[in-house]
């Protein structure tokens, strides 16, 4: 509601680049950050042939335009809500700031997602490993826009975020590799890996809310105590506020 009075208003914005959300032959479209005291992000869209760094600060002066909804079988501004996506910009300028230095943590990540998309694309035919690679580590960036297309209008695009059932995936994978490891070890071992995963995938807030539930959940399984749903998404969600 507070940034509707914004729209169509020309705006001086400063905003860091976060990531490469998706791109075609003629666009490139990056999410970033309001550079100010508002928690907002926006969708930053600009030609094919310009190259912006993540954690790369920016401005421009340009219109904030509002996101609507394409098709009527999925609800894409509440999605893109959801990951904290408020308005998007098609600025012609951009005046590149300055990128600051990553930290050691950020280089690991991106060094290791590039090892993982890699291997991905050695094994997979092209299409495939662009489907794998958002189920696994939401790299959507390289999505094709028919393949895009296709997903918003059939209500499917939750498939390829990275949430609930990838981390039960992990969870069945690593139970059944582990099987044989006492109970309490397994359960270390398996909230060990998904904590790693949670910053394998930046931290996205729906993988946060399912590796919590997911652990506490688990926790729970192993130790045979009876399971309270409306207390176990409470203490998830204070958790979630807790930490952000």
């Amino acid at each position: 509601q507070y940034i509707s009075q914004f729209y169509w208003k020309e705006l001086f914005i400063k905003a860091e680049i976060i990531d490469l959300y998706k791109q075609n032959d003629f666009w490139k479209t990056y999410k970033a950050k309001l550079d100010n005291k508002l928690d907002i992000d926006f969708l930053l869209q600009t030609s094919s042939n310009l190259n912006l760094e993540k954690w790369q600060k920016v401005s421009f002066v340009w219109n904030i335009l509002k996101i609507d909804n394409f098709v009527d079988t999925f609800n894409y501004v509440k999605y893109l809500q959801s990951q904290n996506i408020y308005f998007k910009a098609k600025p012609y300028n951009i005046d590149l700031r300055w990128s600051r230095k990553l930290s050691k943590y950020e280089v690991f990540v991106i060094n290791l997602r590039k090892i993982v998309l890699s291997n991905i694309d050695k094994i997979y035919p092209k299409r495939e490993s662009i489907l794998l690679s958002g189920l696994l580590i939401w790299e959507k960036a390289w999505l094709p826009q028919d393949m895009f297309d296709a997903y918003s209008r059939s209500g499917l695009m939750h498939i390829i975020t990275v949430s609930w059932s990838n981390i039960s995936l992990i969870i069945l994978f690593l139970s059944f590799i582990f099987r044989l490891v006492p109970a309490y070890l397994r359960f270390t071992i398996i909230s060990l890996f998904i904590i790693f995963y949670m910053f394998l995938t930046w931290m996205w807030i729906s993988v946060i809310r399912a590796s919590i539930m997911w652990i506490l959940g688990y926790y729970i399984l192993i130790s045979w105590r009876k399971t309270d749903n409306l207390a176990l998404i409470l203490l998830t969600a204070f958790l979630m506020v807790l930490f952000n």
